[in-house]
């Protein structure tokens, strides 16, 4: 069991130092101070087509 704990922590760790040297800030946007509006609708169980239409 200890050696299944310190493997999952080992993967862990390694999987933690691969995203964080291959994430770069602000490649894809520039920030702003722009407004961002957000709507939300609540849909119905298998209603989801007619709310696309």
């Amino acid at each position: 069991m200890s050696i299944l704990k310190l493997g999952f922590l080992v993967l862990a760790g390694f999987l933690t130092i691969i995203s964080a040297s291959s994430a770069e800030i602000y490649k894809d946007y520039a920030p702003s101070e722009q407004q961002v509006q957000l709507t939300v609708v609540a849909v119905e169980p298998n209603y989801l087509d007619d709310y696309l239409v």
